[in-house]
């Protein structure tokens, strides 16, 4: 009944059990009834443990201080070290609380953790305590596997490489470019630019804008050329778009010749290089869209037997270009002639060129498919046998 009754009542009634040694319901009554500085003297007195753990862990900031300090006591010879933390820092032991969190593996939630950072000063004692309280926190935070408040702690501390370092390992994009844009600093764009390139970028041109942008920013030139060589690069393996690729390491080669590197001559000539036998290609292309395919199979046949264009090219892109072509014209000698040659280079051919103009090959020249029981010396990949 007491139970039931106001707070007032249950006080009285804590009284009366008192007197007649009823010591757990006086206990219970008292807590109940606000008077918890009693329950926790009473409950200490007669050692009534499981009472000191229910006043201990329902204790809330505000609460009496002498409660909560008992409190704290008990739960440290109890190795409760997350509740404990809790009320050393609501009442304000934050050196304390600070130093069980880091020895005891403490999870810190963000409002603990921000109530345990010190505040800005210009004092320069403080400052310096200021900081390695800082670092500290932070380091509790990062452990835990909460990146983004270690980052926000880490810039607090005005340590915005570890902020970013921190970060990045949250995977979050959004979070990423946020901090790159609000940190403004050369190193930190740099990071972000390299993390966003591993990100799905090619898909994305909010993305690739902002990876340019962070380089431009960051007068990262030699990054700006490596992203535009791996911009060219996707055009090529996932699009076949040599135009825009020829573009792209053109554009590579504008920014590389900015940059003040020590091997930046050596880089360039290979960009050269490679523009130039892109450009071959792009003109064999054009050349053949313009119905000049004497042209066309001329540099085609001329970039299959050079060495090293590869580094370029995908040399089953020339091959298609020379087989289609002659496949087109009905002229299935010439068209087996470099598939055979396409072979010989273990160049395989499905992704290059679709099963039924290999099989009008095979017929034109009068030859069986290569059967399967040959295995893949042949040079066919099995997708295209197994189509026929």
């Amino acid at each position: 009944m007491s139970l039931q009754a106001s707070a007032q009542n249950m006080v009285q009634s804590a009284q009366y059990f008192e007197t007649k040694g009823k010591h757990d319901k006086a206990v219970q009554l008292f807590s109940r009834g606000g008077n918890r500085k009693k329950a926790m003297d009473l409950a200490i007195k007669y050692n009534l443990t499981d009472m000191i753990e229910n006043i201990s862990t329902g204790v809330q900031e505000g609460d009496d201080p002498e409660v909560l300090k008992k409190s704290v006591q008990f739960l440290l010879a109890n190795q409760q070290f997350d509740k404990a933390v809790e009320i050393m820092i609501s009442i304000g032991n934050l050196v304390q609380a600070l130093a069980i969190a880091e020895t005891e593996q403490v999870h810190l939630k963000e409002e603990m953790a921000l109530k345990l950072c010190p505040p800005a000063t210009q004092d320069p004692n403080k400052k310096k305590l200021r900081q390695e309280t800082l670092m500290k926190i932070a380091k509790i935070v990062k452990k835990q596997g909460d990146f983004k408040l270690g980052a926000k702690i880490y810039t607090m501390a005005n340590e915005k490489m570890k902020g970013i370092k921190c970060l990045l390992k949250s995977g979050d994009v959004k979070a990423v470019i946020g901090f790159a844009q609000t940190a403004r600093q050369t190193e930190v764009y740099i990071l972000a630019g390299n993390f966003l390139q591993n990100q799905n970028w090619h898909n994305d041109p909010e993305i690739m804008k902002t990876i340019i942008s962070f380089y431009q920013k960051a007068k990262s030139f030699d990054s700006l050329a490596n992203f535009y060589d791996a911009c060219a690069q996707v055009e090529i393996d996932e699009y076949r778009d040599y135009e825009k690729a020829l573009g792209a390491m053109k554009e590579a080669m504008r920014q590389l010749e900015k940059s003040t590197s020590e091997n930046k001559d050596i880089k360039l000539n290979m960009i050269k290089r490679r523009i130039s036998t892109i450009e071959k290609f792009v003109q064999a292309r054009e050349a053949l869209n313009n119905n000049d395919s004497n042209t066309a199979m001329t540099i085609c046949d001329e970039l299959v037997d050079t060495k090293g264009v590869e580094e370029a090219i995908r040399l089953g892109d020339v091959f298609a270009q020379l087989i289609e072509h002659y496949s087109t014209k009905n002229m299935y000698q010439d068209a087996y002639k470099y598939l055979e040659k396409m072979k010989k280079k273990n160049i395989i051919v499905t992704p290059y060129l679709d099963a039924h103009i290999v099989e009008q090959i095979y017929e034109g020249v009068g030859m069986a498919m290569p059967s399967q029981k040959q295995g893949n010396d042949d040079g066919i990949d099995e997708d295209i046998k197994e189509d026929f």
